[in-house]
C-alpha cells in the first residue's frame, strides 16, 4: 500500500469537487471557485502566499478536467472555459502525463555534499579516490568543487565517517530511463520518446508537480450519454476499497455504468495461450538440431512493452504474441455488442497507452479517480447489497496475475496439466536500472529460462502508480 501523502490527498480533493460540479450541471459556472474554497485566505499557505497556492490548484483543476498543463491556451483563460473545453471535446487528451513548472522547486541538480560530519582527517581518502581531483580540503574541510564534479559517488564509499551523502532529484531517482530531466530553465519535463509510462514519477516527487492526466469527465459524459456503458476492472482491485467484491459491483452500477466485468475472465485465455505456445516452442527446440534459446517472455504489462522498444529492443524477438487479459476482455465484449463504451478501471497509468492503442477500448479510469467518484456520488460501498460480476464465474487462478509472479506460476501448472518435461520460469519484479540489465542478459542468451514474466511495478499491478490500497474514502 502506498504512502497516502498531501499531494495525494489534494488530488483527491479536487477531482471530487470536480466531479461535484459536473453532477450539478454548473461545472463551467462553478469550476472558478474550487481554489477560492481549497485555500481560503484565512487559511495558512502552503507556498509563499495562498494565491500561488490558489493558481497551482487552478492547474491541478485543469489535470482534474483532462487538460494537461502544456496545452494552456493562455494563462488567462478561466478554468470555467477549460471546462467548456472538456465538455466539448468528443475524445479523451491522448496525453497521459504532464508536469506542472509551476509547483516544481526546480530541485538542485542531484549531487554529493559533504556534512558537517567531516573531520578533515590525515588521511583524506575522498581527496585520493576522486578521478577529477575535484575534493579539496581547507580549515580542516573537504569541499567539492562541483565544476568539476562528474558525480561518480567515489567519495561517499571512501569516507570512513560517511559524511558525505547523495542528494538525489526525487522524480529523477526513481526514473529507470532516465525520461524526467531538466530543462534549459532548471524545470523538469518529461522527454516521452523515453518515457515508458510507468508513473513513477508522479508519486516521487513531493512537490506532486508530476500530473496524471485524468479521463474522468470523458467517462461521465458517456455515462450521460445513450450508449450502453461497460466497466471493466483490473484483479488488482481486491484490497483497494472497503467491502466485497460484489459490493463494489453494486457501488460502479450506482454511479452508472450498467454492466461490471472483470478482466481476470481475460487472465484464463492468456494463461492457456501462454502454456500452449511455450509448448510448441519447447518442441521445436527439441526437434532442432541448433541449440536455440527457448525463451518467451509476457506481454500483458504494456509499460515492460514501452521498454522493450525504446530500450530493448534485442528482446522483441522473445515477447509473448499474447495479447492482455485487458484487450482479451475487451475483444469478446466488443463483439457481442460493439456500440458500447467500454472503460478500463485499474492501477497503472501505461494502460491509458494500451487503451489508446486498441479498437475495443475507450476510456481509462484509475482506482483514484474511482475513489473520488465514489466520494462524489455519496456511495458507502460497505452498505450496499451485493451484485454478482459478469460472468458470475470467476477464476481465482487468473486473479492472481495481478501480483507479480502469479502469471508465471500459472503458466508453468496449465504447462504441466499436458507434460511431463520441466521447464524453468522466472519474473523480474518492478524495472530498475538493474533489472533492466539483467534483461538484457536473457535478451543476449547470457542468462537462460523458458518463461520470463515482467512486471514493471515491484509487486506487480496492485502496486500500481494509482493503486490507493484501502483509503478511507472521505471526502476530507
Amino acid at each position: 500500500m502506498k504512502h497516502l501523502s498531501n499531494a495525494h490527498k489534494l488530488k483527491k480533493q479536487i477531482t471530487v469537487e470536480v466531479i461535484k460540479e459536473f453532477l450539478s450541471d454548473k461545472l463551467e459556472e462553478n469550476l472558478k471557485y474550487i481554489p477560492v474554497n481549497l485555500r481560503p485566505r484565512i487559511k495558512s499557505s502552503s507556498r509563499c502566499c495562498v494565491y500561488k497556492d490558489r493558481e497551482l490548484i487552478k492547474y491541478r483543476v485543469m489535470a482534474a478536467l483532462g487538460v494537461a498543463t502544456e496545452d494552456e491556451i493562455e494563462e488567462a483563460t478561466t478554468l470555467g472555459e477549460y471546462g467548456k473545453v472538456a465538455l466539448e471535446r468528443k475524445s479523451a487528451n491522448k496525453r497521459i502525463l504532464s508536469v506542472l513548472n509551476i509547483a516544481c522547486q526546480s530541485c538542485v541538480k542531484a549531487r554529493y555534499l559533504v556534512t558537517e560530519a567531516c573531520k578533515g582527517c590525515l588521511a583524506r581518502p575522498c581527496t585520493t579516490v576522486c578521478p577529477q581531483q575535484t575534493i579539496y580540503v581547507k580549515d580542516g574541510q573537504a569541499y567539492i568543487d562541483y565544476a568539476k564534479c562528474n558525480n561518480c559517488g567515489k567519495c561517499v564509499d571512501a569516507c570512513p565517517y560517511s559524511a558525505i551523502i547523495h542528494i538525489p532529484v526525487p522524480c529523477e531517482k526513481e526514473c529507470s530511463v532516465g525520461a524526467i530531466k531538466k530543462n534549459a530553465y532548471n524545470q523538469q519535463y518529461i522527454d516521452f520518446d523515453k518515457c515508458i509510462y510507468c508513473g513513477k514519477c508522479t508519486n516521487a516527487c513531493p512537490f506532486g508537480a508530476v500530473l496524471e492526466i485524468s479521463q474522468v469527465i470523458d467517462v461521465l459524459k458517456a455515462i450521460k450519454g445513450e450508449k450502453k456503458v461497460n466497466a471493466l476492472i483490473s484483479p488488482a482491485i481486491e484490497g483497494q476499497f472497503p467491502g466485497t467484491l460484489e459490493q463494489f459491483v453494486t457501488a460502479i452500477k450506482e454511479i452508472g455504468f450498467d454492466e461490471v466485468y472483470e478482466v481476470a475472465s481475460g487472465g484464463l485465455k492468456l494463461i492457456k495461450n501462454e502454456s500452449e505456445v511455450l509448448e510448441q516452442k519447447l518442441r521445436c527446440k527439441s526437434e532442432s538440431s541448433q541449440n536455440n534459446n527457448c525463451l518467451m517472455t509476457s506481454s500483458s504489462c504494456p509499460a515492460y512493452l514501452e521498454l522493450v522498444k525504446k530500450y530493448i529492443p534485442e528482446m522483441a524477438q522473445y515477447v509473448s504474441q499474447s495479447k492482455s487479459p485487458l484487450q482479451y476482455t475487451a475483444d469478446k465484449l466488443s463483439s457481442e455488442n460493439s456500440d458500447a463504451v467500454n472503460v478500463f478501471i485499474g492501477s497503472c497509468m501505461a494502460n491509458k497507452l494500451e487503451v489508446q492503442n486498441s479498437d475495443n477500448l475507450d476510456f481509462c479510469l484509475t482506482f483514484e479517480d474511482l475513489g473520488a467518484m465514489l466520494i462524489a456520488h455519496k456511495i458507502d460501498i460497505q452498505s450496499l447489497s451485493e451484485t454478482s460480476l459478469s460472468p458470475s464465474k470467476h477464476n481465482n487462478e487468473a486473479k492472481t496475475i495481478a501480483k507479480a509472479g502469479g502469471l508465471a506460476a500459472a503458466v508453468e501448472k496449465a504447462f504441466f496439466e499436458n507434460n511431463t518435461d520441466k521447464i524453468d520460469v522466472h519474473h523480474i519484479d518492478g524495472v530498475t536500472i538493474d533489472k533492466i540489465a539483467e534483461l538484457k542478459l536473457y535478451a543476449n542468451k547470457e542468462k537462460i529460462t523458458n518463461y520470463l514474466e515482467v512486471t514493471t511495478c515491484e509487486g506487480g499491478c496492485q502496486n500500481g502508480p494509482c493503486s490507493i490500497g484501502l483509503m478511507k474514502l472521505k471526502s476530507s
